[in-house]
């Protein structure tokens, strides 16, 4: 709840700007605004940003949540504003004077990292009496806050009037259609000083406790991860729950073939979604597989930026081939493998498939699991061997295919096809980092039909179309212009 200062000045924050309430005197030191959401009537987000989104403040802990309320028919559209208004404890009218108190300081929490940005408009709030849009990311973390603090100075105050504020503009991963992960947390928003750690949220941070290994991926849910990176928009991937595994296959090796040197990128994570960061001690990654013919499987690790000096040496296998039985095989990091790859901070895991050639032999792998620190419990293991065609070659997505394909941006996409029998299809698109841009659901009626999907508007580039049924599920590249 708001109260009144002596002074009625206040100073501007951060890539997160924030609701404004006068702070108490004390004879600490004394934010000259502040709110943490301790009571249902605190302020909320307006304007076509703050309409996007659902925005639940939870007085028990003291914060606001906010996520996209339909990401899919009423998304968050790039570089829309979430407005705030500041006003003046106890009826004082809106707070316009910034004069000499331009920081934020800010305490939140993201399911996934995210870009923060503000801008400050003053005056009739055109372009040039606006600040420059000032940008912080936010880990993806849910187990800890973080605290950001921004500042305005000479070089970003650009037009902006600091004695006549208009309004504050807030935005969540500005240039993209929502922001990643769909929930965003907001302790507090405090002006001039920070809040004394007595008014954090009443919540405690949640203890990360160490992750319990072994890591499995094994596909024995259509939403399980597929491989992203550079190699993905080359493969169709299938995942196929009946069996637990994961097959890849180039489309069309000829014109558009896996070329080489090309990554099949995975993305550890851990039972909240968080980045599964920390591998000291479980340096060793299990993989069950088989192959149409005998294919080198080669892996690396990466740590921090992923450069070059950050990443493990490749670690090589030979997958035998014959689709008849699986292999086991175990990739030790340790040693001179390790080179500069820092085991508390795992970027991902770089995976390729005859690695200095295009395309692979045989052209036909399936994944039974892949996973870090040992070898999972047997029960996990797939129990089928030879490819069954009517688990795989005749499953009920392969008669599906889009088109335009190269299509522009913002053009209607349709996925035109037939399924085998009347079942529920889940739609998502994608960028090569599987970061989800659109999704829909659609009941199949067994016949042939098309389906519409409106794309929103999006960079030129390639994306991929995932068409996933209860049982099974397809990856296919699709390019915008």
């Amino acid at each position: 709840m708001a109260t009144t200062t002596k002074r009625a000045t206040f100073s501007v924050c951060l890539g997160l700007c924030c609701m404004l309430m006068a702070w108490p005197n004390s004879s600490k030191a004394q934010s000259l605004y502040q709110i943490n959401w301790a009571d249902a009537s605190d302020p909320l987000f307006s304007g076509s940003g703050g309409a996007a989104l659902t925005q639940v403040v939870d007085t028990t802990c003291g914060y606001l949540q906010t996520s996209v309320t339909d990401p899919v028919n009423a998304p968050l559209p790039a570089f829309s504003p979430l407005i705030l208004n500041p006003q003046i404890a106890g009826g004082g009218g809106d707070l316009v004077d910034l004069s000499g108190n331009m920081s934020f300081h800010v305490r939140v929490q993201s399911r996934d990292t995210i870009q923060l940005g503000c801008l400050l408009r003053s005056g009739d709030g055109s372009s040039g009496v606006r600040t420059s849009r000032i940008s912080q990311m936010v880990p993806g973390d849910t187990a800890t806050w973080t605290e950001l603090t921004f500042t305005y100075d000479s070089s970003t105050i650009g037009g902006f009037d600091s004695t006549d504020l208009r309004d504050i503009w807030l935005y969540l991963d500005p240039g993209d259609d929502n922001f990643a992960g769909d929930d965003f947390r907001i302790d507090f928003f405090s002006i001039g000083s920070k809040p004394d750690s007595s008014d954090y949220s009443t919540c405690p941070e949640p203890v990360a406790e160490p992750y319990e290994f072994p890591w499995v991926l094994h596909w024995a849910d259509t939403l399980d991860q597929l491989t992203s990176g550079s190699g993905a928009e080359f493969l169709d991937q299938v995942v196929d729950t009946a069996c637990s595994q994961l097959l890849i296959t180039v489309p069309d090796p000829i014109l558009n073939p896996h070329v080489a040197n090309k990554t099949l990128r995975l993305d550890p994570l851990d039972e909240f979604g968080n980045d599964l960061a920390d591998l000291s001690g479980q340096l060793r990654m299990y993989v069950r597989v088989r192959s149409a013919e005998a294919v080198e499987l080669s892996i690396r690790l990466r740590s921090g930026a992923g450069e070059p000096e950050e990443r493990t040496e490749y670690v090589i296998h030979t997958i035998p081939g014959g689709l008849d039985q699986w292999t086991d095989l175990v990739y030790d990091f340790s040693g001179a493998n390790l080179s500069g790859f820092d085991s508390t901070d795992l970027r991902d895991i770089f995976m390729y498939l005859d690695r200095q050639s295009d395309n692979w032999p045989g052209n036909e792998v399936y994944f039974d699991y892949v996973s870090l620190g040992s070898a999972p419990e047997s029960v996990l293991e797939s129990t089928c061997v030879e490819a069954d065609p009517t688990s795989i070659s005749a499953l009920d997505l392969a008669a599906f295919s889009i088109s335009p394909n190269p299509i522009q941006s913002g053009e209607r996409l349709q996925i035109q096809g037939k399924a085998w029998a009347a079942t529920d299809l889940d739609i998502r698109v994608m960028d090569l980092t599987g970061k989800e841009i659109l999704k829909q659901t659609h009941r199949a009626s067994g016949q042939m039909e098309t389906i519409d999907l409106n794309l929103p508007a999006l960079n030129a580039g390639i994306y991929l179309v995932r068409i996933g049924t209860p049982n099974h599920q397809s990856l296919q590249k699709l390019i915008i212009q």
